[in-house]
């Protein structure tokens, strides 16, 4: 069987107090149905996760677009530190490697510019481990249990939930080129960085401005740690 892939947009929370290159987030949600009609069920990667822990092995290997030269792919361009599976699905810290070469620093500002958008999952399906669905209000398949192969961080994502949490910057002037690039002014973006949305005193009313009314709607989801409280 050929390998399957299931994928997810990035959705990234920042973090000014962490070692540069590092990210985390989900490979993949439970429940919430693809593009392509198929659902993950909580315990499909316990296997995979289990027989690499009992054999001593690393979780399995960070590519880009699975590797695949047709696509743009590469393997190997980072390592997953942490994967484990969550109330919410398949939770994954890492680290893009290389950040002291050209290649390693053009991966990590693509992540944090959004060129590349999702998470991926290279999988094969167990033995018996997927149903399909008998109506039109269940997912084409759910998956059980999958033989999880890879993690890919891709540009083309399917899944509408799984995300990246945390892209961890080197210093401020990341964080509020970021901001600028989202439509806030210079002494915003600065504010802000210097003490969160209550820095602004009045400046800017979020709920007037679609971009920083998205904003403050992630902020509240804690998809953005500003201030590095989650840490």
């Amino acid at each position: 069987m050929d390998l399957e892939t299931l994928s997810a947009p990035l959705e990234i929370k920042f973090a000014t107090d962490a070692d540069l290159g590092e990210f985390e987030g989900y490979g993949s949600f439970f429940g919430n149905v693809d593009s392509h009609g198929d659902a993950v069920a909580a315990g499909a990667f316990r296997q995979t996760l289990e027989d690499r822990a009992h054999k001593g092995l690393p979780p399995v290997p960070m590519h880009f677009n699975h590797g695949i030269p047709e696509m743009g792919g590469e393997r190997a361009v980072g390592v997953w530190k942490t994967m484990a599976e969550d109330t919410k699905g398949l939770h994954v810290r890492g680290r893009i490697s290389g950040m002291n070469t050209d290649k390693g620093r053009h991966y990590f500002e693509r992540v944090k510019d959004g060129a590349i958008s999702g998470l991926s999952i290279g999988y094969r399906i167990a033995p018996n481990g997927a149903t399909f669905g008998k109506s039109a209000r269940e997912p084409r398949r759910l998956l059980k249990s999958v033989h999880l192969h890879e993690v890919s961080i891709v540009d083309e994502p399917s899944n509408a939930l799984a995300r990246v949490e945390a892209v961890k910057l080197a210093d401020r002037g990341d964080l509020e080129s970021l901001l600028r690039k989202s439509g806030l002014s210079k002494a915003a973006a600065r504010q802000i960085v210097a003490g969160g949305w209550a820095a602004l005193s009045g400046e800017v009313e979020p709920s007037e401005d679609p971009v920083l009314r998205d904003l403050v709607k992630a902020l509240d989801r804690n998809l953005l740690d500003l201030k590095g409280l989650n840490r």
